[in-house]
């Protein structure tokens, strides 16, 4: 299964850590003069701190700490499809990466 995923839609977003939310245009991301790799690294720290609360909140759950399960599933959810998100991005970049190398000089 592919997702059609355009590059342009995933920088503007980062995980905003106090409220686990995603949060479009946040400052972090949106700064004049970040380079490229400042703004993937902001991003996959982003996925991990997603995968990291979702994990935590499985553990409470599991360890009867919390009753809520609807939150624990919806950030269990959104960890997933970030990773997912995550995941095409990679195989998209490299296609590219594959293609510019097969051109002709």
């Amino acid at each position: 299964m592919e997702l059609p995923v355009r590059f342009e839609q995933l920088l503007p977003y980062s995980t905003n850590t106090n409220k686990g939310k995603l949060v479009a245009g946040s400052e972090e991301s949106n700064t004049p003069g970040q380079s490229f790799s400042a703004m993937l690294k902001d991003a996959v720290q982003s996925v991990n701190t997603a995968q990291n609360e979702a994990d935590k909140m499985a553990a409470d759950f599991a360890a009867g700490r919390s009753t809520d399960v609807h939150t624990v599933m919806i950030a269990t959810e959104k960890a997933s499809i970030a990773m997912q998100l995550t995941i095409q991005v990679r195989n998209q970049a490299m296609e590219a990466y594959r293609e510019i190398m097969r051109m002709q000089v």
